[in-house]
C-alpha cells in the first residue's frame, strides 16, 4: 500500500513540475524610437491596380495596424499592398498605427482612386 501512494505522489509531483516549468514566455519588449513616415510612389491609384505603402519607423519588434477608408489590405508589417474597391473613386485615406509598449504613434496618407 505504502509503495502505491508513493507511486500516485511521484505521479503528481512530475506532472506538476512538468506543467509549471515552462510556462514563463520570454517575449521580446517592443520599443518605438519614431515613426518617420508613411511613403507611396504616387498619391493615385487606379481602380484595379495595387499601391504599395511603407511605414517608416525605428524600434524594436514593433506591431504594425493598417487600416483604409475604403478598399483593401494585402501584406502586413511596415510595407502593404492597397487594392481600391471597384465604384470607390475619390479620396481614401490609410492609416499605419504602430504600437509598442512605451507608445502607440499614427500617420494617415490621402490617396486618390481614378
Amino acid at each position: 500500500m505504502k509503495t502505491t501512494l508513493y507511486y500516485i505522489i511521484s505521479i503528481f509531483i512530475l506532472i506538476y513540475v512538468s506543467t509549471t516549468a515552462c510556462t514563463k514566455k520570454e517575449t521580446e519588449e517592443r520599443f518605438l524610437e519614431s515613426f518617420d513616415s508613411l511613403s507611396v510612389p504616387s498619391n493615385t491609384v487606379i481602380i484595379g491596380e495595387q499601391l504599395k505603402v511603407t511605414a517608416y519607423a525605428q524600434g524594436t519588434n514593433l506591431l504594425y495596424i493598417w487600416n483604409v477608408s475604403s478598399g483593401h489590405i494585402v501584406g502586413g508589417g511596415n510595407q502593404i499592398e492597397y487594392i481600391p474597391q471597384p465604384c470607390t473613386p475619390g479620396e481614401q485615406t490609410i492609416t499605419c498605427n504602430i504600437k509598442a509598449d512605451n507608445t502607440t504613434d499614427s500617420k494617415s496618407i490621402t490617396i486618390y482612386v481614378l
